[in-house]
């Protein structure tokens, strides 16, 4: 939503460093050397113009396709667990194929670059690719058995970085995600819109404002979250946001469209009763119902 700045109060840059930012359990906390306050009678509007972040988010990382488990008619189960990197296939297919042979299993893992499919062959005997958290990296989404030692998995492969690397803020916005549960996200940053390794500068073309009812800001926190809810570690690197705070007056305030506009009470909306600005809201909405009848 957006909001028209109805007040003679210019709106504020505020340019955030996370260097600058106490850092805690990978919450930043940027706090005012002043208050920001809001002016009397009005709010203030919330919105982020910019964000520079570093795309260094690997596509494993604990408990995130890090994981597969193997189960064979003759060996049973054994667990090949991943290094956290960001993995090309063909450092998977080659990290896949050095475990299995530090694990004493005779497993390789082959691709297609022209299916884009992975498939998984042993010439000693038939299993099952069970319980992992490697399925919508490599292709599968459920078990699955191979016939005559060999597994080609179902689907194509999808060795990409996170789409999306999700803003959360400690003001009190109240979005909602897919799952109807309350989020304080303030912004989504489409971060694969740059490859790994390379800085993405994102400037949203309709920033999305937020009105808030806090009458002063001293401080704001923020928390980088993958698409599945986890923490984002940038480890030394840094991250820069500029938010801009605006003011608008609520509208029974703003009782013309100037609102410092003198009325037929010759006095500002600003020092009128609570009675009198109700009167002249209601005379205005009264003039309103008659030019439309």
């Amino acid at each position: 939503m957006s909001y028209i700045n109805n007040t003679p109060f210019s709106s504020k840059l505020i340019f955030l460093d996370s260097r600058n930012a106490t850092k805690h359990d990978n919450e930043y906390t940027f706090n005012f050397s002043t208050d920001i306050e809001c002016p009397h009678y009005a709010k203030m509007v919330v919105s982020i113009r910019e964000i520079n972040i570093p795309n260094i988010f690997p596509n494993v990382i604990s408990n995130i396709n890090d994981s597969i488990e193997i189960t064979g008619t003759l060996t049973g189960i054994t667990t090949y667990t991943f290094p956290q990197a960001y993995y090309s296939v063909k450092t998977f297919k080659s990290t896949f194929d050095a475990l299995s042979i530090s694990l004493g299993k005779d497993i390789i893992c082959t691709y297609d670059t022209e299916t884009l499919k992975l498939t998984f062959t042993s010439a000693t005997e038939d299993f099952t690719i069970t319980n992992n958290t490697t399925m919508k990296l490599i292709g599968f989404n459920t078990s699955i058995t191979s016939t005559s030692g060999s597994l080609t998995v179902p689907y194509t492969m999808n060795f990409s970085s996170e789409p999306y690397i999700f803003l959360k803020s400690s003001l009190v916005l109240r979005n909602i995600n897919n799952l109807g549960e309350t989020s304080n996200t303030f912004m989504r940053v489409p971060i694969g819109s740059v490859p790994y390794g390379f800085n993405l500068y994102h400037e949203p073309q309709q920033p999305i404002e937020y009105l808030s009812h806090d009458q002063f800001l001293r401080q704001i926190k923020f928390q980088l979250k993958s698409n599945q809810g986890l923490i984002v570690n940038l480890d030394n690197h840094s991250f820069q946001v500029v938010i801009q705070i605006s003011y608008i007056y609520p509208e029974k305030v703003k009782l013309y469209e100037n609102p410092f506009e003198l009325n037929g009470s010759h006095k500002h909306p600003l020092d009128m009763s609570e009675q009198e600005r109700e009167m002249i809201l209601k005379k205005k909405e009264d003039n309103k119902l008659n030019n439309e009848n």
